[in-house]
């Protein structure tokens, strides 16, 4: 019951005590099977995340699956760990994407409110591997972010050799930091299109300023609008100051007319 590997995490709830712990649990992975692929180290196996529960760090619950490879993923996709790190609310987890045919292990991005029900928004590498680097075959991240004021610090272990190459033989790898701005683990990139247009979801806009985060390489307009979309008088995109420029809190403006009047109320915001 209490079955996993050596790829486990464990964290404490500061304000309960209690001991969360997200680890690797294998599942059967018969010879026929389409995710088989006899290279693995473990080929009669197929990692996938779980999550148990302790209140006291020494009795743990039956094994919850919260992160399974699904449709979008190719059928050699396995999972190796899942780190978590705690912001805005949010549960951001730093998951081993381990690829079997290529042998490579990437840093993957998980998301989830409760800790339980997770989602992929992206599915590229967090931190992408050089080919020619010490990073080329493998990238491994520590169990927490660093804090560095605006940013976060990913401390993380690069190899060169595939993953079954590193349990026959001496692996060097080297130690590396990587930066990334606190509120940028996600993001929208319209630079491939040139121009791009977002609605937002309603929210409710609970500060007098609206600020936004962003690396505007062209000219960035917006107008507020209620929650079905609809905009305010006065508030339209020809009435908004165009933002230019790359910052962590651009403000918001709209010619002389503030935005504390829409402070607690519900509405979306169109961005173009």
């Amino acid at each position: 019951r209490l079955r996993s590997n050596d790829s486990t995490n464990l964290f404490r709830v500061p304000r309960t005590g209690q001991v969360i712990l997200y680890g690797v649990l294998f599942i059967p992975n018969p010879a026929g099977s389409p995710r088989r692929e006899e290279r693995d180290n473990a080929r009669s196996l197929l990692r996938i995340v779980t999550r148990r529960t302790s209140d006291d760090g020494l009795t743990f619950s039956d094994p919850q699956i919260v992160l399974v490879p699904d449709e979008l993923d190719p059928l050699d996709q396995q999972f190796y760990y899942l780190s978590l790190h705690r912001q805005d609310g949010y549960h951001f987890g730093l998951l081993g994407d381990y690829r079997i045919i290529d042998q490579t292990m990437d840093l993957g991005l998980a998301v989830s409110r409760d800790g339980v029900q997770w989602s992929r928004p992206a599915r590229s590498p967090l931190i992408p591997r050089d080919p020619d680097g010490f990073d080329s075959m493998s990238v491994y991240v520590a169990d927490n972010l660093l804090d560095a004021g605006d940013d976060w610090l990913v401390l993380y272990r690069g190899g060169r050799l595939p993953h079954t190459a590193g349990s026959r033989q001496h692996q060097e790898v080297t130690m590396a930091l990587a930066r990334v701005g606190k509120r940028r683990l996600i993001g929208l990139d319209t630079a491939h299109r040139g121009e791009g247009r977002l609605l937002t979801a309603p929210f409710f806009l609970t500060r007098p300023q609206m600020t936004l985060d962003a690396d505007v390489r062209g000219s960035l307009r917006a107008e507020i609008c209620d929650a079905f979309g609809n905009p305010a008088p006065g508030y339209r995109r020809e009435d908004f100051v165009p933002i230019r420029g790359d910052s962590r809190r651009h403000l918001l403006q709209w010619k002389d007319r503030p935005t504390d009047r829409y402070q607690y109320e519900p509405l979306s915001l169109r961005i173009e």
